[in-house]
């Protein structure tokens, strides 16, 4: 008999939060760059030359220039620009479900590993801040969210006891793949695959690992050894010191720390789960890792430390934002701290994990334990803290918190009116375009929903993203009127 508890409902409450999220993929419109891979496909022969021009002029991101092809042709279909981003947002839930489902055990209760997923998407969703620019814009989905598909995937499938032929095949495809979005993502293939290559020594594991490790590699010299890396640099070469791109890569820390540590919902999620963080089957404290690890026993006392793990985490964080601080010379956009943002929830992870295995006598003491009526309150409390966190200025805007009130909001009150105006401006458009026109003048969007809303056009005609759109559409001018 069965006395496992259940999670199932409160899985399901967490999914349904996230609801919104996906339903507003089916109101987002093509954007900046969207018409920038647009323009470049339509004055190219093929696709392959498409993918050379940007290999040896903008950089070594195979794998992100192969994705944004497909981006010219969604454009001039709506309908399938929207199935993108809903098909995105599809594969990384499922991803990050595959992870959960790996790490936390299937017999502590059934559908406990899916809530452990919902709450984790959840928590990311609220605290990233600009969904815009990663979830719902094509070409910064690409670059930014297509990776970290990959690299759940990529972490479960790595965790799993058994692997059969085809997982690995996907495996090494995955770690190939992930390289060559973004230097980031490089880095971090790089650590997960090492990870795993250090943390186990079963023979049946070794050709596995010698692949992924010729993948990561094979990558890593497509990313370094392209022409474009330093055609690219020297846009930015007056931007680009080493002393602040040290500067700016830190202030860039202590946001994406901040960003996280101010929300309410994680502490009460930490609250919750703390007592039950040994069970979860994680690298460095899963039982028998120490027999068969190539590490020495001295390296999973450091590793299990907590002082070590703030040190070594903070520092990998900042190791990764100091790449785009440098490559280009300015703060980071927000689809950098997007990207970063569930890796800083697995450090967290990481670090409460070691505090729950070094203070483990006087937290089995002292730590409160929610079971029955105390788990539903806590549960319920936790939905509010996502829930109601904005508050309404007098005579003004609704001011939110976090992004899951906010997705929302947009749902019910501008996203469709959002989609009203943007095809009253394609009706314009092709009203001028009919007319012979050269210069297009679309009216100023207001209110449109920040969740989903990532860049306009803006008032100066000269701004790139006029030009862009301006050279897709074939006429002189792109302008912006305020009514």
């Amino acid at each position: 008999m069965n006395t496992s508890p259940s999670y199932q409902n409160y899985s399901l409450a967490a999914f349904l939060l996230l609801l919104p999220f996906f339903l507003l993929a089916f109101f987002v419109w093509p954007s900046s760059d969207d018409y920038a891979m647009a323009v470049m496909y339509e004055g190219s022969e093929s696709f392959s030359e498409v993918v050379k021009s940007l290999y040896g002029k903008w950089g070594g991101r195979y794998s992100t220039w192969v994705g944004a092809l497909p981006g010219a042709f969604l454009v001039k279909h709506l309908w399938l620009y929207r199935f993108m981003v809903l098909a995105t947002l599809v594969l990384l839930v499922l991803s990050v479900r595959w992870f959960w489902g790996v790490v936390v055990p299937q017999n502590r209760g059934k559908g406990l590993s899916a809530l452990v997923a919902g709450a984790f998407l959840l928590l990311w969703f609220q605290v990233m801040p600009g969904t815009a620019d990663s979830l719902y814009w094509y070409s910064g989905m690409v670059v930014y969210t297509w990776p970290l598909v990959l690299f759940f995937f990529l972490a479960g499938g790595l965790l799993k006891e058994r692997k059969p032929w085809w997982l690995k095949v996907l495996l090494i495809l995955s770690a190939f793949a992930m390289v060559g979005f973004n230097e980031m993502a490089a880095i971090i293939a790089l650590l997960t695959v090492a990870v795993f290559a250090l943390m186990g020594n079963k023979k049946g594991d070794v050709p596995l690992k010698i692949s992924l490790l010729v993948a990561v590699t094979a990558g890593l010299l497509l990313l370094l050894l392209s022409p474009g890396n330093a055609q690219r640099m020297a846009l930015f070469a007056n931007n680009s010191n080493l002393w602040d791109a040290l500067r700016i890569s830190l202030v860039s820390l202590v946001k994406l720390n901040g960003i996280h540590i101010q929300s309410i919902s994680l502490w009460l999620l930490v609250l919750l789960v703390f007592p039950w963080l040994d069970q979860l089957r994680l690298p460095v404290f899963s039982a028998g890792s120490k027999e068969d690890s190539w590490l020495p026993v001295w390296c999973f006392h450091f590793l299990r430390h907590p002082v070590a793990v703030i040190i070594l985490g903070q520092a990998v964080l900042w190791g990764l934002l100091f790449v785009p601080a440098w490559s280009m010379g300015i703060n980071p956009p927000l689809r950098v701290y997007n990207f970063l943002s569930p890796l800083w929830l697995l450090w967290l992870l990481w670090l409460l994990t070691s505090i729950r295995s070094h203070f483990a006598n006087l937290m089995d003491v002292g730590w409160p334990v929610f079971r029955g009526t105390g788990l539903k309150a806590m549960v319920l409390l936790i939905a509010l803290s996502l829930m109601v966190n904005f508050v309404k200025i007098p005579g003004g805007e609704v001011v939110f918190g976090g992004n899951v009130p906010r997705a929302w909001h947009d749902l019910a009150f501008r996203a469709a009116g959002y989609n009203r105006a943007m095809h009253q401006r394609e009706a314009l458009i092709k009203a001028a375009l009919q007319q012979g026109e050269s210069t297009l003048t679309l009216p100023r969007l207001h209110n449109p929903p920040g969740t989903i809303h990532f860049l306009d056009i803006f008032p100066d005609p000269d701004h790139w993203i006029n030009r862009m759109m301006a050279e897709y559409y074939g006429v002189e001018r792109v302008e912006m009127r305020e009514k």
